[in-house]
């Protein structure tokens, strides 16, 4: 059974996965895809856990609707907004506990509540 949150040994992969995204949407994204990409080496299925848990893929390993519309906006102030509606509904646990403050977070806080969390 997976962390209620998921994450990665190395947190800055995703970032420029998702960029790829905004640029090609694969039609199925798994860990082959990520390899292939040369994104996030030996983390691809954390990376993989982590984009579904967001909602932008599926069971199949499929981009779902929302991946769809969220990677199609051009403008990178809309698509940081409708990213960050993507987070806040994920982690509404976190968000209910810190409101919009949560964006400012320490990394000692943010580590307190994922091991509280996930036990």
């Amino acid at each position: 059974m997976p962390d209620k949150h998921p994450y990665a040994m190395t947190p800055g992969a995703i970032a420029p996965v998702l960029s790829h995204f905004k640029k090609s949407l694969p039609n199925k994204i798994d860990s082959q895809t990520i390899k292939k990409l040369g994104y996030a080496a030996n983390t691809e299925y954390q990376i993989i856990n982590i984009i579904k848990f967001l909602g932008l893929i599926d069971e199949q390993n499929s981009p779902t609707e929302k991946a769809k519309e969220l990677f199609l906006i051009h403008n990178e102030g809309e698509f940081q907004s409708k990213f960050s509606e993507v987070i806040k509904e994920v982690y509404d646990d976190l968000f209910s506990l810190h409101g919009d403050s949560t964006w400012e977070l320490d990394n000692d806080k943010l580590i307190t509540f994922f091991r509280q969390t996930n036990q």
